[in-house]
């Protein structure tokens, strides 16, 4: 059934509107009236509350309980107080104003207190998590009202049963039939003014217009007889005298019902029969359906980019109304004129009493029971500029990342916020310290904090844990109206900065930034654009003064790059409605912007902001190139200009066995573990582009200027969580490096490590070494494999895993899941795509084994033959060097070494052609890339007795050598005396046993090489007596009796690397191979 529907409705008005719910609950009255007598008070009850009931049950629950409390106390006001002698029951209009009245009481004590302390006190309690503030509120303008009206006649009980039937009818009718079979779709419904039907506190002057316009018809009505079929017609009307055009469209859509209705009255089939009560609303109602229908239908097809809604007019049933007394008086111009004249005068009634409530000094005001003082609540004066303090701030947006971790503001919050915002926006004016503190204290009850930034401007912060509804910013003098506003920071990366360089330009009014991505909550309540009920949206009615430029995105491409940097898009544009915003300059931006089309007229993107700010609002949707250049230029003026980013020339190798030494050592606690909010913004702003632009580069010398622009947005970026981006050119491996690390020696470091990516990343084989200074050596071994198997990327992690003391800071102990080590090794895989790639870890094996490394796969290969491509190729790589490798097969001596469970390997499940082997390294092999550089002893030694020491690459030490001396026959330098002495020195380090080398064999020049990027040590032997015959000695402590050398004929790079990253202990060259 769910795959075949019915496309009866059009799309974007009835096929996600109440009033298709309200066609079919009016058949169900009117049915249930003809055939069982029930009354058709309440036509819209049945089909208002059936889809909310889907949508939001709870909520139509406290609706209907509100309805409840209002006939209670309408019926003892009636009922019960006519008894005294100044008091009568009430009846007509008198009686449902009473309801309408009350309803409003009501539903502010209930939504206003009674409820936002209920849903707490009960989670509380039960320990339940009931989402109050998205679902534990009424909806409906007057729908409690006309529920109670509904009860009076039938009485509660009766009315109630009565009311029940009819709803759930209605319900399984819109549930098993209208979803079920046709294109209607209830999880994006259209309620008419939604903007106030779910919120009392956030709009209560379209509640004193609807009071004052009811009060006024009704005693119109009594004294001059005016008729309008019930005095919430001219009400209702009254509510869109701010938009005149509903009201023309309205009486348009009344004047067809009525003009259709009598034609069709006229018919021969009708000239017998009664079309009275329910028949004839079940007529009038049906041609205004049908009618809205043939408009969905036909004014796309017309006019494509226009919202078909705007020309239904206004309510459910308010056209029909109009069209039926228009009919049965036949005075359809005396009731225009009387709708009009009292809607109108009562428009300007409410609305001038509610100007004069807003001038009701605060000291007449009873003081709201949670307001703080203005001592206890925090304000900073904050030096550093808007652009660096969001920029901080942007942690706070990660928070709301989690799927359906968004909960809209209740209708008290949004009103204490809006009365907030008026208070600082009066502020600007006075500069009273009373109204700066009475601002403070409201904004504190929702949970925001006012500070003071540069001088310039007042920032409202969230305080911790944030809720998720924004950043603002009040210019504190402002030159122009402009207000900045960001709906989509998350989705769309750059247009925080870009927003900050175009206020700092035109001198914006404000600034305001979404608080959560639109897409968090999978029922929309997230989206800004979407839902009116947000502190943004409450932000933008205050502050917009016909001039709002909302800043976007051509793509929606997050924090990533696209997927070429210097590629061309669509172009940046800017959309106008009602006329150019005061103070955005057209000339100034397309300096700012050359490549800028203007369209003058609406975006075709859903936006209810702009919908509801009519006048002076732009919608800017800036290229990638647009925001990069923006960001660039702010950040240049900035006091983070050249922060997070710089370049260095140097030995990729030697820099990363530097980082040996900022690595967190045992009980140190200094491991500092991210929050999930450092994560998500560490792989959005940072992780992702970086991967992207390692696989793009070409690894060329020089930067062009856009990348160059790229990586110093990304660097920026880093600094924000405190870690910054090298790009490193290695001159001797002709190659360009990405890293990303803490910078060495500042205060407050979390130690999190340091990831390098190899520009370009052609290799299929990425390097990790999870404990760098636990499993000595296991650094200096993945070090010297990413030069030699060039590796596309390695990580380091950044503390030793018993640097804190309860165990936080080991990054493969699977409760630890949340730390940058292993996002860093999710997030590369995934952008990997559907890249073959293989995962080397660099471990340590501490028992001895029969190989110089153990290889453990993930596929849990016990031979040669069982591994893949990729596998096979790096061990073929190892052994290519001697390095002899065994795999992890399940034998006594290799168990335990099994890769199975591991936190790491878990992941690649959720990845496409990536595969991960461990790499156990052997004491043996370990040994032999111990660093010598930093031994004092080894040193001192030499220094004794005047061997030389040389910071130098060892081939190019060998090669100078051997150009100096005389072409001869060559011989054999290591004979067997020379070794013996040898093995007995590295195995003693006795000085005495190196001085009886040089006494013994004064005809061998002894030297000692420093390696520059392994900084392993080397002694050189040069036979004086026997010319280009030179020989090199790892200096070492090799854990073996054999003192194994690699003999050749001829010197070359490829042979001196060769025995550089192999297990042999010495080369001799000038001797037979």
């Amino acid at each position: 059934m769910g795959d075949f529907t019915i496309p009866i409705f059009p799309e974007g008005s009835l096929s996600a509107s109440i009033t298709t719910t309200v066609w079919v609950g009016v058949w169900i009255v009117v049915l249930a009236n003809s055939r069982l007598g029930w009354p058709l008070t309440g036509l819209v009850v049945p089909g208002y509350l059936a889809p909310l009931l889907l949508a939001k049950p709870m909520s139509a629950a406290v609706v209907i309980c509100e309805a409840v409390v209002t006939y209670a106390i309408v019926w003892a006001l009636s009922e019960r107080f006519n008894r005294l002698s100044f008091w009568c029951s009430l009846f007509g209009r008198d009686r449902f104003f009473a309801f309408v009245l009350t309803s409003i009481l009501v539903r502010a004590v209930m939504d206003g207190w009674f409820l936002p302390w209920l849903g707490p006190a009960v989670n509380e309690a039960f320990g339940w998590q009931i989402d109050y503030r998205n679902h534990l509120h009424s909806y409906g303008l007057i729908i409690v009202s006309l529920i109670a009206n509904y009860f009076w006649k039938p009485g509660l009980l009766r009315g109630g049963a009565m009311m029940a039937v009819t709803m759930f009818a209605t319900l399984l009718l819109v549930r098993y039939v209208l979803i079920g079979w046709t294109n209607y779709n209830v999880g994006s419904l259209q309620y008419v003014y939604e903007d106030i039907a779910s919120s009392l506190l956030a709009s209560p002057k379209a509640y004193i217009i609807l009071v004052s316009t009811a009060w006024f018809a009704s005693t119109m009505n009594l004294r001059y007889s005016w008729d309008y079929n019930g005095i919430l017609v001219p009400a209702l009307l009254a509510l869109q005298w701010s938009t005149p055009y509903k009201i023309f469209f309205t009486f348009c859509e009344a004047g067809m019902i009525l003009g259709c209705a009598a034609l069709v009255l006229k018919l021969p089939i009708w000239q017998r029969t009664t079309v009275e009560g329910g028949r004839k609303i079940l007529l009038f109602f049906n041609i205004s359906f049908l009618y809205r229908m043939a408009l969905g239908f036909v004014l796309p097809l017309i006019v494509p980019e226009v919202k078909v809604t705007d020309f239904f007019g206004f309510g459910y049933l308010l056209a029909t109304l109009l069209a039926m007394r228009a009919y049965d008086k036949g005075t359809a111009v005396r009731l225009v004129r009387a709708s009009l004249q009292v809607s109108l005068l009562g428009a300007i009634g409410g609305s001038t009493i509610g100007f004069l409530l807003t001038k009701v000094p605060d000291t007449w005001l009873l003081p709201s029971p949670d307001l703080q003082d203005a001592n206890q609540v925090t304000y900073e004066v904050i030096s550093d500029s808007l652009t660096d303090v969001l920029r901080r701030d942007q942690l706070l947006l990660f928070e709301k990342q989690v799927p359906d971790s968004f909960s809209l503001p209740t209708e008290t919050e949004m009103s204490l916020f809006g009365d907030g915002v008026r208070r600082l926006l009066r502020y600007r004016q006075t500069r009273s310290p009373d109204d700066l503190a009475y601002a403070r204290r409201r904004l504190a009850t929702v949970n925001y904090s006012v500070h003071e930034v540069s001088g310039r401007f007042l920032y409202l912060r969230e305080n911790s844990p944030p809720n998720g509804w924004g950043l603002y910013a009040l210019t504190m003098n402002a030159d122009s109206p402009l207000l900045l506003s960001v709906p989509a920071p998350m989705e769309e990366w750059g247009t925080i900065d870009s927003a900050c360089t175009l206020m700092e330009k035109f001198s914006g009014n404000a600034l305001a930034v979404a608080g959560a991505p639109r897409s968090a909550n999978h029922d929309g309540s997230s989206d800004v654009l979407n839902t009116r009920n947000t502190l943004f949206g409450v932000f933008h009615q205050i502050v917009h003064r016909g001039s709002t430029l909302q800043v976007r995105a051509v793509e929606r491409d997050g924090f990533q790059m696209e997927q070429q940097p210097n590629a061309t898009s669509r172009p940046s544009s800017l959309w106008i409605r009602g006329g150019l915003p005061n103070g955005l300059e057209l000339g100034a931006l397309n300096q700012m912007l050359p490549v800028l089309r203007v369209h003058w007229q609406s975006a075709r993107s859903s936006n209810m902001l702009r919908d509801h700010l009519n006048r002076g609002f732009a919608e800017l949707f800036l290229t990638h190139q647009d925001r990069r250049q923006l960001l660039i230029s702010h950040l240049r003026n900035s006091q983070q200009a050249g922060a997070g980013f710089r370049t260095e020339r140097l030995s990729v190798q030697t820099w990363l066995l530097d980082q040996k030494q900022h690595v967190a050592g045992r009980g140190s606690q200094a491991y500092r573990p991210p929050t999930l909010q450092d994560l998500l913004y560490l792989d959005t702003q940072v992780l992702r582009p970086l991967s992207t632009i390692a696989q793009q580069y070409n690894s060329a010398e020089e930067l062009s200027p856009a990348l160059r622009d790229e990586l110093t947005a990304i660097g920026s970026a880093a600094s924000v969580v405190g870690m910054e981006l090298l790009l490193i050119h290695d001159p001797q491996q002709k190659d360009a490096y990405v890293a990303l690390r803490e910078p060495p020696g500042e205060a407050g470091k979390r130690c999190w490590g340091t990831y390098v990516y190899r520009m370009g990343m052609q290799e299929s084989v990425i390097l990790e070494v999870p404990r760098p200074i636990y499993e000595h050596n296991s650094l200096e071994f993945a070090a010297a494999s990413f030069t030699q198997l060039r590796a596309s990327a390695i990580a380091i992690a950044g503390a030793h895993p018993q640097s804190n003391a309860d165990g936080s800071a080991d990054v493969l102990r699977a409760s630890n899941k949340w730390n940058v080590f292993s996002l860093w090794h999710q997030t590369l895989l995934r952008d990997l795509g559907s890249r073959p790639m293989l995962v080397a870890q660099s471990r340590a094996i501490r028992a001895p084994v029969a190989a110089d490394i153990l290889v453990s796969t993930d596929d849990g290969a016990r031979t040669m033959e069982d591994l893949s491509p990729l596998k096979s190729q790096l061990v073929d790589a190892l052994t290519a060097t001697g390095l002899e490798v065994m795999l992890a097969n399940g034998a006594p001596d290799t168990a335990g070494y099994e890769m199975a469970g591991t936190l790491l390997s878990a992941t690649l499940n959720q990845t496409d052609a990536k595969e991960l082997v461990t790499l156990w390294l052997s004491p043996f092999i370990r040994s032999a890339f111990r660093q010598s550089r930093s031994d004092d002893l080894e040193s001192a030694q030499f220094d004794t007795l005047g061997i030389e020491t040389t910071d130098s690459d060892l081939f190019a030490h060998l090669h100078e050598k051997s150009d100096l001396l005389e072409p001869s026959v060559p011989a054999e330098v290591l004979t067997e005396p020379v070794c013996h002495l040898l093995k007995s020195y590295l195995e003693s380090r006795d000085i005495v046993l190196l001085r009886k080398l040089q006494v013994e064999y004064p005809h061998l020049s002894l030297s000692r090489v420093v390696q520059t990027d392994s900084r392993q040590t080397y002694l050189v032997l040069v036979d004086a007596a026997h010319p280009r015959s030179i020989a090199a000695v790892k200096l070492t402590h090799w854990p073996t009796t054999e003192l194994s050398i690699h003999n050749c004929g001829d010197m070359t790079r490829d042979v001196v690397d060769q025995f550089h990253y192999s297990p042999m202990m010495a080369l001799q060259i000038g001797a037979a191979p």
